[in-house]
């Protein structure tokens, strides 16, 4: 299982802690699949430097572009957040 880890803005870091953001729209550079871990890094844009928190979550689904609205090289992950 391929493990991912991801640089991911305050509030969108907050909304998957919340359970309130159950996907991840990124480049496809990496090789992501169903069943990869990413583990979503807090990163401050204002100190340009990690936060120290993370979270650990599992790909459930992706939508790769072109198709559905997605821009070429670019997709969509629906995620699953543990408890």
């Amino acid at each position: 299982m391929k493990l991912h880890y991801l640089k991911t803005w305050p509030d969108e870091f907050q909304a998957v802690l919340d359970r309130r953001k159950k996907h991840e729209f990124r480049k496809n550079d990496r090789g992501f699949g169903v069943g990869h871990r990413l583990v979503l890094q807090e990163w401050d844009p204002i100190k340009q430097d990690y936060t120290r928190r993370e979270r650990e979550v599992q790909v459930t689904y992706i939508s790769r572009g072109p198709d559905y609205g997605i821009p070429d090289g670019y997709c969509v992950m629906s995620i699953f957040v543990p408890v």
